[in-house]
């Protein structure tokens, strides 16, 4: 296997602000990225796709498993677009590099974020559930009325938990596989850098949730796109933020 594209170094969790006009520039770098190897990048990202459908078919822990191995993934295809970035083949063991590479460190991201979700899903339906069994106990309007308020607020408050595990996992695989930081100082650089360019990574979020919505369209196809340029948007995030540190 290679050497790290990014050499390894002290990580000192330091991020730089950018303008929010870069928004733009990470995503036409990740449509770069994709137009330079498009079907290598359809191969893996359907290979991806399946990969994580099949894990949640598994009864019971299937989709622990994925969240698990989410920023295993993650790391393989920033790989990936870290490689077509410098010009090299991208090969489709690449995609798998995770599980060579920091493998214990990238699940261990996993770990804490399988929990995080968990924690949310728990709140959120100790919230809805108690809700409508109360709405239910009621049985009449003012029950209905209480049933459809708690989903409401369970929708808002969904958000408002996401968001943040979000900005703490944004740079988190990047930071452990190129700069061999601690999961925990990953965690914590990653929200700290979306923290302080919270109004570019808005605009993105927002940019992404259109774009997503246009990709669901044609029977989802439209992803086999998508997710590439997230990805190479994201190697552009994480260049533009932290890899200008060193």
């Amino acid at each position: 296997m290679e050497q790290l594209p990014v050499p390894v170094r002290k990580f000192t969790g330091e991020s730089r602000v950018v303008d929010v006009n870069r928004v733009f520039d990470w995503l036409q770098r990740g449509w770069l990225l994709f137009m330079a190897e498009p079907a290598q990048w359809l191969l893996m990202t359907l290979v991806l796709i399946v990969i994580m459908l099949v894990l949640s078919l598994i009864p019971l822990l299937g989709n622990l498993l994925a969240i698990l191995l989410t920023p295993v993934f993650v790391a393989g295809m920033l790989y990936v677009a870290q490689r077509v970035d410098d010009e090299q083949d991208p090969t489709f063991e690449s995609m798998f590099v995770g599980f060579s590479q920091k493998p214990i460190s990238l699940m261990i991201l996993g770990a804490l974020y399988t929990a995080a979700n968990l924690i949310i899903m728990l709140v959120l339906f100790l919230i809805v559930g108690g809700a409508i069994f109360s709405g239910a106990m009621r049985g009449d309007m003012t029950g209905v009325g209480m049933a459809i308020g708690s989903v409401l607020v369970a929708f808002v408050l969904s958000i408002i938990l996401f968001v943040p595990v979000m900005m703490a996992m944004w740079f988190a695989p990047a930071l452990v596989f190129f700069e061999d930081a601690s999961p925990i100082d990953a965690i914590k650089a990653s929200f700290s850098a979306c923290w302080k360019n919270i109004v570019p990574f808005i605009v993105y979020g927002l940019l992404m949730f259109i774009a997503s919505i246009v990709a669901a369209l044609p029977f989802m196809l439209g992803f086999l796109v998508l997710l590439p340029i997230i990805f190479g948007s994201m190697l552009a995030s994480y260049k533009d933020i932290f890899a200008s540190q060193s």
